[in-house]
């Protein structure tokens, strides 16, 4: 049997811990124990350490001196820097591939629009492969800009508010817009309309921020009014 090296059972636990999070399976704030995950997938604890860095380095855990390692929490401050920069990048990234596209990519464009149309007609809508045609629609044109760091750094980005992405498109109306944006950019793409298709790219990107951040309020409201409750009727 060929030896494993540490390196790739890391890996392996990086994307089960990616996984699990990007799922709601392990919640913001959650503490995730060294050992006890060591026990549960069968591995030693090395390669978990090297796991919990480099997710630590890419924004998803964070450590907590004397406590542990925890899933880190996004706040409305974290949304603002995570998404003003993609806005940036997502723009600068069209802006380069721009010139690029060829008419090959155009097809292939196509065809994840196409399948993002059925997706957010399916009875139940289907979230979870609308999320990973929006990022290969997206991840397709940056690659055509030829800059391998945006495309790394822009992933890391979206990796740290993927979690909250499946909320933002449960309801219909939502997942709809996102798709009508996608189709917009592609005809933007079509027309040859380099200043269109920067400007819809910057706005869908924008627009997610500004639904996060409503979201976001729901939730704090919706605490609240839970705290009370509670409060009344312990009192």
């Amino acid at each position: 049997m060929p030896h494993i090296k540490v390196e790739s059972i890391s890996d392996e636990v990086k994307k089960y811990l990616e996984r699990s999070i990007f799922s709601g399976k392990l919640k913001p704030g959650e503490q995730i124990k060294e050992q006890e995950l060591a026990e549960n997938l069968g591995v030693s604890r090395p390669p978990i350490r090297e796991a919990f860095k480099i997710l630590e380095a890419e924004g998803l855990l964070i450590r907590r001196p004397n406590r542990g390692v925890f899933v880190r929490e996004i706040d409305k401050k974290d949304l603002w820097e995570i998404y003003t920069l993609k806005i940036k990048l997502y723009g600068m990234g069209t802006e380069l591939a721009f010139e690029n596209i060829t008419p090959a990519l155009i097809k292939k464009l196509e065809q994840v629009v196409e399948r993002m149309k059925k997706c957010c007609i399916s009875t139940p809508l289907e979230i979870a492969l609308y999320q990973r045609l929006n990022e290969q629609f997206h991840d397709m044109i940056l690659e055509a800009s030829g800059h391998e760091r945006l495309r790394r750094i822009v992933a890391t980005l979206h990796n740290q508010v993927k979690r909250f992405s499946a909320r933002s498109l449960s309801k219909p109306e939502h997942i709809k817009r996102s798709c009508h944006y996608h189709e917009r950019i592609l005809e933007a793409i079509k027309r040859r309309d380099r200043h269109a298709t920067v400007r819809l790219t910057e706005e869908h990107v924008a627009e997610a921020l500004n639904l996060l951040n409503t979201l976001m309020d729901d939730d704090w409201k919706e605490r609240d009014l839970s705290e009370r409750r509670a409060s009344r009727a312990g009192g």
